[in-house]
């Protein structure tokens, strides 16, 4: 079931906080494997945003949190954790992604990897 869930791709990523607020079973659950493959992703995500936000700071005199841009890869990482979905119907899409999501937690999921591609959760 694991590698089924990751061949196609239902990793959905959620803030530390949040865990409490999940109900975990065989059809939805944390992993570890999880976060390693989504890592490369979420990094390149953080890392644009990052630079983004430090160019806007500087370039238009725009005022954000130190904390925030000066945030490490590794603590950003740290913040989230990657669960699977395995009884996730195959050729689901983000909006099944999000109603899977939503019958088992009360928090929003800030990503999810659908095909092997980062979708940001607004």
């Amino acid at each position: 079931m694991i590698h089924e869930a990751l061949r196609l791709g239902h990793i959905i990523i959620f803030h530390r906080e949040d865990v409490a607020a999940i109900s975990q079973d065989a059809s939805f659950y944390q992993s570890d494997l999880a976060k390693q493959i989504a890592q490369p992703l979420l990094l390149g995500a953080f890392r644009a945003e990052r630079e983004r936000f430090e160019s806007r700071a500087t370039r238009f005199g725009h005022v954000f949190r130190r904390e925030e841009i000066a945030m490490t890869d590794s603590e950003f990482v740290d913040r989230l954790r990657c669960f699977l979905a395995p009884m996730l119907p195959r050729g689901a899409r983000t909006a099944d992604a999000r109603r899977y999501c939503a019958e088992r937690s009360f928090a929003r999921p800030w990503f999810l990897i659908e095909r092997g591609e980062l979708v940001r959760v607004d």
